[in-house]
């Protein structure tokens, strides 16, 4: 089945479970950019992948380093469709 996780990595095991098949990366516990910086405390991470338990069906993926990292996905995903903060 399709799957939604919420958390940070350390308030959702199955998140920091499926850490390594995620684009943006855990190091030491909290996510980091791909040129390897830490993200910041407010910053929050929307992913979405392939189940990899069924590759047929996916998992979106709601986080961030801080409770407030993942408000900050959260308010992402609920914006108007008319805001255009996630593009590309």
């Amino acid at each position: 089945d399709h799957v939604v996780l919420v958390g940070t990595p350390g308030e959702n095991p199955a998140i920091a479970e499926l850490a390594d098949t995620l684009p943006v990366k855990l190091s030491g516990g909290r996510f980091v950019s791909p040129s390897g910086a830490t993200l910041e405390e407010n910053d929050g991470v929307v992913q979405f992948v392939a189940n990899p338990k069924l590759p047929s069906k996916a998992v979106l993926v709601v986080t961030g380093n801080t409770p407030a990292g993942v408000l900050a996905a959260a308010s992402a995903l609920a914006q108007k469709p008319t805001n255009q903060l996630m593009v590309g």
